[in-house]
């Protein structure tokens, strides 16, 4: 079997998505060289030589490659759990063969390898299997699969492993190709910042989180979910997203013209202002915890079919008197719909209403989707429809490009926003999205159009009543409580041996503390270790560890970011270890006592709607 024939057979199995791109003939390739070469070292190894910009560059040394490899890996050091190692560039995968032959098993190599002809002529020339073969390897090849380097770095990085991530560069790729060395860190960078707003995220929100979930659990009775809505809405007819943007005010007109010809999904803060101009959409949405009542409506008759999460603010849910369209999945909630033979709906969410609302869509099965009021940036200095001046992060001095292509003020938020949506719309490459406004932040896969365009090229009248979707059929009735409050109540017993195991677990940190001043041995280090081990094993395989989870992070976020970093002096670590320890079971403690508090209040607020 040739070299090509070998590396193109591991490149399907192990990295399919490469694969699929590599033999499509429509990829538009960089940094295309004027010629490459294969060569032989004074040792008799083989090494690449490419001619770029009319300069010659050779790819490893011309003496002693395999050594040259060795040394430059040698400057990295991967003792930590769970690192992430980005790698700017493969060559001719010497230098990440020496990289991973010094990875643990819990590390992960993402590559990102700029120039297809040096790939192409690598696998054509060189065995990669080592590499190919490695589940450790992810490699995105510019032109290919850039954007599995964009997604599994911020897949990747997460609290535990954020302070322990390692970048390098393959020797002199920095200087050749220079302009996507910038997008590599770039992309880094930005997976950093979106880990960085999920955590802050999950800081702030976790205990209104928690709480929404189980006063939101009431509200399943009559509810319904996305597939169950999937039956009922068409699909030959845009969906339009109406966000809260500037923009909106000079599309109200057509959004009216829309109605009864595209289905209208409104997201909360914009709901009360379309109500205002006589617009009744035939659905908004609201996802966020904290989500004040002001900025979902003043009105306490709305009954518009609500899409929503189950951790979306009660107070919200409260007030809204019409159909609940659940689309949040997790183990614990998954349990409750298997009652009734049913499965939950799940989106990604994200802090933005306005992007769940587009993934609603698509989960539905729209096949075009137009966007209102996505502005993504200030307009002077408001920020929202109705004249509203929110100043929130302006300070940070943030700049996006326009969709002339200028540089707009933004912020820090809506540029994650503004890059979430275009992963989505990668993603999801066979949906048409349409951005509808004439300024604001350009979202990359979109097809600007003026609304009025488009509501006349692709908006037909439809036959659908909003009768049609009061009508939606439940997943929950009122003779499945019963069934519920059994199921609820089955929680209460684990919820006290969850309790019972971390107060054990804190109690041997706490053994192991006391002991490491005179001494503990190995054996008894280790035995510690396992018990531990075995009483994290217990909880973590808890349904509604999940949700325990959540708030756990949310407690304990300094102890997670250090965890896995491992200090050169064993027995500093391991005392270090059981400390940070401690925290984190007290704060499981904590967190029982919080969700098994929200049980109780849930099981007796189904009791009283039962009348029992």
């Amino acid at each position: 079997m040739t070299f090509y024939n070998k590396n193109m057979e591991l490149i399907e199995n192990n990295h399919s998505y490469l694969y699929k791109n590599l033999i499509n003939n429509d990829n538009n390739y960089t940094n295309r060289l004027d010629n490459i070469e294969t060569i032989y070292a004074k040792d008799g190894e083989k090494i690449v030589s490419i001619t770029y910009k009319a300069m010659t560059y050779r790819l490893n040394s011309i003496y002693r490659p395999i050594e040259e490899a060795i040394r430059w890996s040698d400057q990295f050091t991967l003792q930590n759990i769970n690192t992430v190692v980005s790698m700017y560039g493969l060559g001719n995968g010497i230098f990440a063969r020496a990289l991973l032959r010094k990875m643990e098993e819990s590390h992960l190599l993402i590559i990102y390898e700029p120039s297809y002809d040096i790939f192409s002529h690598v696998i054509k020339n060189y065995d990669l299997s080592e590499i190919l073969s490695d589940k450790r390897v992810v490699i995105a090849v510019e032109g290919a699969n850039d954007f599995s380097f964009h997604i599994t770095v911020k897949s990747a990085i997460n609290i535990t492993n954020m302070k322990s991530q390692i970048q390098c560069i393959y020797p002199n790729y920095d200087k050749i190709f220079a302009e996507s060395c910038i997008t590599f860190f770039n992309e880094i960078k930005e997976g950093l910042v979106s880990n960085t707003l999920n955590i802050n995220t999950t800081i702030k929100l976790s205990e209104k989180y928690i709480q929404n979930i189980f006063k939101n659990l009431t509200y399943l009775i009559d509810s319904s979910n996305l597939k169950e809505l999937k039956k009922y809405t068409p699909k030959e007819v845009p969906a339009i997203v109406v966000a809260a943007g500037p923009s909106v005010e000079e599309n109200i007109e057509e959004l009216k013209k829309a109605k009864g010809k595209a289905v209208i999904f409104a997201c909360d803060r914009v709901l009360d202002y379309l109500l205002d101009y006589g617009l009744e959409p035939d659905f908004t949405v609201t996802i966020d915890p904290v989500k004040e009542l002001i900025h979902f409506s003043r009105r306490d008759d709305v009954n518009i079919p609500l899409i929503c999460t189950m951790e979306a603010n009660n107070d919200i849910l409260s007030r809204h008197i019409g159909k609940k369209i659940f689309c949040t999945s997790n183990p614990f909630l998954n349990g409750i719909y298997d009652l009734v033979n049913k499965e939950a709906s799940e989106i990604t969410t994200s802090g933005s209403v306005a992007i769940v609302a587009y993934t609603a869509c698509v989960e539905l099965g729209y096949k075009r989707v137009i966007l209102v009021g996505q502005d993504l940036a200030f307009n002077g200095n408001v920020s929202h429809v109705g004249g509203e001046i929110n100043n929130k992060g302006e300070e940070a001095n943030v700049m996006v490009e326009g969709i002339d292509g200028s540089m707009i003020k933004s912020r820090v938020d809506w540029k994650e926003f503004v890059n979430r949506y275009q992963d989505l719309i990668a993603l999801n490459n066979d949906i048409e999205v349409i951005d509808a406004k004439e300024r604001g932040a350009r979202i990359k896969g979109t097809i600007v159009m003026p609304l009025k365009e488009a509501v006349a090229r692709y908006c037909r009248e439809i036959h659908m009543e909003n009768e049609d979707l009061f009508n939606i059929e439940p997943i929950f009735y009122r003779k499945d409580i019963g069934k519920i409050i059994d199921y609820l109540e089955g929680y209460v017993p684990i919820m006290n041996s969850i309790l019972d195991e971390a107060e054990s677990a804190i109690r041997k940190c706490n053994n192991v503390i006391r002991e490491y001043e005179r001494g503990l041995s190995s054996k008894k280090l280790n035995e510690a270790l396992r018990k531990l081990s075995k009483v994290n094993k217990f909880i973590e395989e808890q349904s509604i560890y999940p949700l325990m989870d959540y708030h756990i992070t949310a407690q304990t976020a300094p102890q997670l970011s250090e965890m896995l970093i491992l200090s050169d002096d064993s027995e500093d670590y391991n005392l270090s270890t059981f400390q940070k320890s401690k925290i984190i079971y007290q704060a499981t403690i904590d967190t029982s006592k919080f969700i098994k508090q929200a049980l109780l209040e849930t099981i007796d607020n189904y009791k009283e709607i039962s009348g029992n």
